[in-house]
């Protein structure tokens, strides 16, 4: 065969050089594309997925996202027919006939119920307990996420003092003390994945949260939950949870009503005792009780690995073993302190002291 002129065979071999460099592309693309695949099949199935560590590197699956989406949407609907956004049936302000004793609990989304079914949330675990003890009690569950001591202190001077509670349990949460000086820093690295996100939404997820983690440790210290955390507790926003407190007490005691904190874990890790314990010295320096539930958390709860005591495997609230502690040791506390263990006595025993006057 006669060889092409060398004019004629450039253009030839340029076209092959195109052809090959094509192919070339379209495999490393389809390479991706498989890659991504097999990543998000292991993901969503289980296959390498680290979610069942204590701590888990990534967000979890994406039907357990969606699984929380609806929990909250259920309890959304349900907290909308309430005047104040709760998560509990409507009240009214005057005790109901064959009411003779009321107990509110005060908290934030603990008391709400993120991430878990309204049956599964500590303040009606704890009203059912009451209920069959002592039907003429009556449980109120005063709850709102993102609220902290502030802001639960101003929905008592404001709307609940009108409901005149005999005893108010206040839900602590270590993210309390926010008194709003510090704003939580976010990076949002999920937005450079939401393309990735529309095919692969657990491998976008998994991405996004290692990427989160490094930029979070290494680039933008700072940044995150944990960080704007630690502001909380350093002595200079303390000293303003201190006043915050002070207030706190003032009121209770200026309308004569009898309060409780009730210091409630997320699970058994040291870490929260530890923060406990920098917050108790200013509540006894106020005069305010406290019980502590994490040493029956840790007692009842230890070993057992974190994702069996979430609300849901994707949300880290407490779930349903934490929040049963949690009411079985405020119930425990109803039924032996003096001042409300007559409500679970036979019929006749003697109530507790009057009231003082207000001041």
């Amino acid at each position: 065969m006669k060889p092409l002129p060398r004019t004629e065979a450039r253009p030839a071999a340029r076209a092959r050089a195109r052809r090959l460099r094509f192919f070339a592309a379209a495999c490393v693309v389809l390479a991706v594309f498989a890659a991504l695949a097999a990543f998000e099949l292991a993901l969503r199935y289980g296959g390498i997925s680290d979610y069942d560590r204590k701590r888990p590197s990534w967000d979890p699956p994406e039907r357990f996202r969606k699984l929380n989406q609806r929990i909250n949407e259920a309890n959304e609907a349900f907290s909308r027919r309430n005047r104040f956004g709760f998560n509990d049936r409507e009240r009214s302000e005057v005790k109901p006939r064959g009411i003779r004793y009321r107990i509110a609990v005060l908290g934030d989304s603990f008391i709400w119920g993120d991430g878990v079914p309204y049956d599964v949330i500590w303040s009606h675990k704890l009203e059912r307990m009451v209920a069959k003890k002592a039907p003429d009690v009556e449980v109120l569950s005063w709850g709102r996420c993102g609220w902290s001591t502030l802001d639960e202190l101003r929905f008592l001077q404001k709307d609940g003092i009108r409901f005149r509670p005999d005893l108010l349990i206040v839900g602590f949460v270590t993210n309390d003390p926010d008194v709003g000086v510090y704003k939580q820093k976010e990076f949002p690295v999920a937005a450079f994945f939401s393309p990735l996100h529309l095919f692969f939404p657990d491998t976008a997820n998994a991405l996004s949260a290692r990427a989160q983690k490094f930029l979070y440790r290494r680039v933008l210290p700072g940044y995150g939950y944990s960080a704007w955390q630690d502001l909380l507790y350093t002595p200079e926003n303390l000293a303003r949870y201190d006043g915050v407190l002070a207030s706190f007490a003032a009121f209770c005691k200026k309308e004569g009503l009898a309060v409780i904190f009730v210091l409630t874990p997320n699970n058994y890790a040291p870490g929260n005792e530890d923060t406990f314990d920098k917050v108790k010295p200013l509540f006894a320096r106020h005069g305010l009780r406290v019980l502590d539930t994490y040493p029956a958390v840790y007692r009842r709860l230890n070993g057992r690995p974190f994702e069996e005591l979430n609300a849901n495997p994707a949300n880290g609230h407490p779930g349903d073993p934490v929040t049963s502690v949690y009411a079985d040791e405020v119930f425990a506390f109803l039924t032996k302190d003096p001042s409300c263990a007559f409500l679970f006595a036979p019929r006749g025993g003697n109530p507790p002291p009057p009231k003082k006057e207000k001041e």
